[in-house]
């Protein structure tokens, strides 16, 4: 029996540190994440007070994920020096000051979109930081539903953002909302905490699957790349502007919010169930990720209808699925590439992030030249362009190494 130094074996201690370490870094991903999600939800309020119209949200919202990808491959270095609980507690203090700063001293859009842009810097730390913290003390039969619960950051941030807008409206004015949100971030900088020597021994190392890398390898990689760019521009462009959209066709912002943290709800389901199957099946699950990028953009295309039922159908379809499967996508890469999972998932996350940035921006570009309808059309077809690159992506795979089954 293996043991880690304390006399027991590390297998019967996973499920704690599974859940201590996934929750861990769904918090500080969130923390790092919540400045983008807040400010988007409560468009219609800071319409008015910061003139930010539609084109101009796309616009902060991008700069706000252009710094990130530039940051987090910068950060990598830092991470492994300094440790990743002390890049977290950093970045998620810098993400503090940035929605105190919101709150306390902005009067325009422009200001607005300089501090998102340090707020992103924030985020780009704590990416890699996060993904660091959860590869040392979580073994591999167990990564996919730690991918699934790490992933979930990114919903549960737009949870938070929805749950802002009812706050705003009925409890206390949007300043108040980004102070009170920055002080839950800095209490989340201090929760963050190194765990003890017995349960970061407990990580098993298991041997990688065996691989046989052919040069068409690397252009699989870079094919899906573009595909979780693709995708990942669509379900940005859905979180960065659903409330808005919500309100002009007839919702509430208060019931605009709630729709939001419905979705949010659903595609924190999805990621963790996703997770939860991957550990469970053999294959990359690539297959499953085409699909529910296809059910996103069927989702995401009937807002074009602006029709209000098609919100609703937005949340399952949208939210849940075509945005629910980043953390399969995470553990497919992981798998295919055992021998440099890093080099791998640094590719792919350049091109997601990129995706974030542009998607929100061409859609306030679409949406002031054309009109929603003609926005959301393109936002499906973007996330049906991406379920083509994915299975030309997996097909790719399968070619240059036998023993995969995608």
């Amino acid at each position: 029996m293996t043991t880690d130094g304390t006399g027991t074996d590390p297998r019967t201690r996973t499920g704690a540190g599974l859940s201590g370490a996934a929750t861990q870094a769904v918090l500080a991903t969130s923390g790092g994440l919540v400045a983008a999600f807040v400010t988007s939800a409560l468009a219609p309020q800071l319409r008015g007070d910061l003139g930010l119209t539609a084109a101009r949200l796309g616009v902060v919202v991008a700069v706000f994920f252009a710094t990130s990808s530039l940051t987090a491959p910068l950060s990598g270095r830092l991470v492994d020096r300094m440790g990743s609980v002390r890049v977290m507690r950093a970045a998620l203090l810098l993400a503090a000051a940035c929605l105190s700063w919101i709150g306390f001293a902005v009067h325009d859009w422009g200001g607005l979109a300089t501090v998102l842009a340090c707020a992103g810097v924030a985020n780009g730390a704590i990416q890699p930081a996060a993904n660091r913290y959860i590869g040392r003390l979580i073994p591999p039969h167990h990564q996919g539903t730690a991918f699934g619960i790490k992933q979930s950051a990114i919903p549960a941030a737009m949870l938070i953002g929805g749950l802002a807008v009812p706050v705003a409206a009925y409890v206390a004015d949007w300043r108040t909302v980004y102070v009170a949100t920055a002080a839950a971030v800095g209490i989340t900088a201090a929760a963050v905490r190194r765990p003890p020597p017995a349960q970061r021994a407990a990580t098993i190392s298991a041997p990688p699957p065996p691989s046989r890398k052919s040069a068409g390898s690397s252009a699989a990689l870079i094919v899906l790349a573009i595909g979780w760019g693709l995708a990942s521009a669509g379900s940005n462009a859905l979180g960065s502007f659903f409330v808005l959209t919500a309100v002009q066709a007839g919702y509430s912002a208060a019931t605009a919010g709630i729709l939001a943290m419905a979705g949010a709800l659903c595609s924190i389901t999805a990621r963790v169930v996703a997770g939860i199957l991957a550990d469970r099946q053999s294959g990359s699950g690539l297959s499953i990720v085409a699909a529910m990028s296809a059910a996103g953009a069927v989702g995401i295309a009937l807002l074009a209808t602006n029709q209000l039922w098609a919100y609703v159908a937005a949340i399952l379809l949208g939210y849940g699925l075509g945005s629910g499967w980043g953390g399969l996508f995470s553990y497919a890469i992981v798998t295919s590439y055992p021998k440099r999972p890093g080099h791998a998932t640094g590719i792919t996350q350049a091109g997601a992030s990129a995706g974030s940035c542009l998607g929100p921006l061409g859609f306030g570009l679409v949406a002031a030249t054309g009109g929603y309808p003609a926005a959301w059309l393109a936002t499906g077809g973007t996330l049906l362009a991406a379920v083509a690159m994915v299975l030309v992506g997996r097909r790719m795979l399968r070619s240059a190494e036998a023993p995969l089954r995608c």
